[in-house]
This record gives C-alpha cells, sequence and structure tokens, in this order.
C-alpha cells in the first residue's frame, strides 16, 4: 500500500483520474489517500504514517525531500452578479483586502501555506467563512457576495456553466507550484518509486487541464 496525503483541494479534485489510471495498471498496489493540512503532511511523512506528500509548501518542510510536480493555476472567483464582476477592470489590491471571503480550511488552526503566501503579497484577508471542502466553498461563493481562491481545475466546471467567473486582479500570484514531497532516508524503489515516476509521466495530461486557458505565472513575494 502507498500512503498519499493532500489537502482537501489536491485530494478531491486533481488527483482523482490520476489514481483512477494507475489502478487500472497496477491493480495489485492500492493507495490510501488522505486528506491533510500541509503540516499534518509533514508530520506524517517524518513520523512514518504517509509515503508521499502533496503540498504548495508549509513551514515545516524543513528536512523533507521536495521534488516539483507541476505549476497549477489558481484563480479569483466570484459568482457573476458580484459587483467585482461588472466590468470594473484589473482588481487592486486594495479591492481584494476590502472584499470578504470564503477560505478552504483544513482545520480552525491550521494557517495553510497557500493563505500565507497569498496575503504575504496581497496583505491580510476578511475571510468570514473558512470551509473544510471544496465544493462548500463553491457552493458558497455561487450565492454570495463572498470570494475565493481556488484552483482552476476545481472551479473549471462552475465557470463553463457560468456559476463563478474568474476575476482579472493587479499583482498576485495566480501559478503555485505543487510540489511532492518524500523523507530523504526513504528508499526509492518498489511500488513508491514507481508512482512517482507514474506521477512525472501523468503531469504533461493532469497540467493541461488544470492550467488550461491564459495564465500569468507572478513571483511570490520572499
Amino acid at each position: 500500500m502507498i500512503r498519499i496525503g493532500a489537502a482537501e483541494a489536491t485530494a478531491s479534485c486533481l488527483l482523482p483520474p490520476l489514481l483512477v489510471r494507475w489502478a487500472q495498471t497496477h491493480p495489485g498496489v492500492p493507495i490510501r489517500l488522505r486528506v491533510l493540512s500541509a503540516e499534518a503532511i509533514c508530520a506524517g511523512l517524518r513520523e512514518n504514517e504517509l509515503d508521499i506528500g502533496f503540498t504548495h509548501g508549509a513551514v515545516g518542510m524543513a528536512g523533507l525531500l521536495a521534488r516539483r510536480w507541476m505549476n497549477e493555476a489558481w484563480l479569483v472567483v466570484a459568482r457573476p452578479q458580484h459587483p467585482l464582476a461588472q466590468g470594473v477592470g484589473p482588481i487592486s489590491l486594495d479591492m481584494l483586502r476590502q472584499a470578504q471571503w470564503a477560505w478552504l480550511a483544513a482545520s480552525e488552526t491550521a494557517q495553510d501555506a497557500v493563505r500565507q503566501r497569498f496575503e504575504h503579497g496581497v496583505g491580510a484577508l476578511d475571510v468570514a467563512l473558512g470551509l473544510g471542502s471544496v465544493q462548500a466553498v463553491i457552493a458558497i461563493v455561487q450565492n454570495s457576495d463572498l470570494l475565493a481562491f481556488l484552483p482552476r481545475h476545481a472551479v473549471q466546471p462552475a465557470l463553463h456553466r457560468d456559476a463563478l467567473t474568474a476575476l482579472e486582479t493587479e499583482g498576485t500570484p495566480l501559478s503555485l507550484s505543487l510540489e511532492m514531497l518524500t523523507r530523504p532516508d526513504l528508499r526509492l524503489s518498489g511500488p513508491v518509486a514507481g508512482f512517482l515516476d507514474f506521477c512525472h509521466a501523468e503531469v504533461a495530461e493532469l497540467s493541461s487541464t488544470a492550467s488550461c486557458g491564459a495564465v500569468r505565472t507572478l513571483a511570490w513575494p520572499g
């Protein structure tokens, strides 16, 4: 068994197609996927409770081996009726700070890596709701004037249905590096090594899905 930890958006939206293909081609190697915060992923790797972690970075990554897997497009999204979606032009950082947000939160206490880095570039956000699933965030944003920052692959169906719209923003990072973490002392052989190779071989197809459309890659502060 291969034990994997990933954040909710990655686990629920990006990895399932890959895991289906893995199961079809490697029927004798089961996978256990757990939805965890970045901090919990790092702890699970150190305590030998996980073999592989998928994360956008975390304070606790020191001492772990990180392999860049893909650049993942993220979007600031709102419902089409939102005042900021009415052709006002690029949304300024000040507008983003003044808006209220629905945020994908792994737990009540975890300050996830994406939010840390987003706020480092934008400033402190007014998070009205912290929700534990991508679908909950999307449902709230579709029916309120809250904004959300989510990966494109997670919101693509809602964008196609015109249930959400992507806002053009100034100075915000729209492409994040998704990394695969392992312990540096892990002997990369057998099923774990095979799964890592499989992920690298599949990344082109996944990236085309996750990053379809025009995407700007902006540098993270720090």
